[in-house]
């Protein structure tokens, strides 16, 4: 059963899916602006969160991991990840295996950053698992999976 049968329009998906974004967007605005400055919250780009934020998930990379994950020049790299480290967000560590690498660490203020979303995005899930019942999670899980498995990458 398709969901404009089952009563449910495009219109009411899309309206519904900018609500929770809208939701999950200016929550984790509020909170990066509790933990940072007005004046550096202003000053932290779009790509440099995404850059603290795969940083962070990478878990140490190298300026090459991230060049190869982003799929572009380590240069073009290199000139964000040294904006991040003048802000403090970030240092490199020479690698142990190559001493010609480095390896990108968050520090305690790009960690505060990170934290910051997530604690938003782990309160959205506990808000939803103590919403839903059981068959309606798994019902969830099976419908999120099939969005994700489908998601252009």
């Amino acid at each position: 059963m398709c969901a404009l049968s089952a009563g449910i329009g495009k219109m009411e998906i899309e309206k519904l899916l900018f609500e929770i974004i809208d939701f999950i967007s200016n929550s984790t605005k509020k909170n990066k602006e509790e933990v940072l400055s007005e004046d550096e919250f202003s000053k932290l780009t779009i790509k440099q969160y995404f850059y603290l934020d795969l940083i962070s998930r990478m878990k140490e990379p190298t300026f090459t991991d991230l060049a190869d994950a982003l799929k572009i020049t380590k240069p073009s790299v290199s000139a964000i990840v040294n904006k991040l480290i003048d802000k403090g967000y970030i240092h490199k560590v020479q690698s142990e295996d190559d001493q010609r690498s480095y390896n990108l660490h968050l520090t305690d203020k790009g960690k505060t950053i990170i934290e910051a979303e997530n604690k938003i995005y782990r309160a959205f899930a506990l808000h939803i698992r103590t919403t839903l019942n059981g068959a309606e999670q798994d019902q969830f899980v099976h419908i999120m999976k099939k969005i994700l498995r489908t998601l252009p990458r």
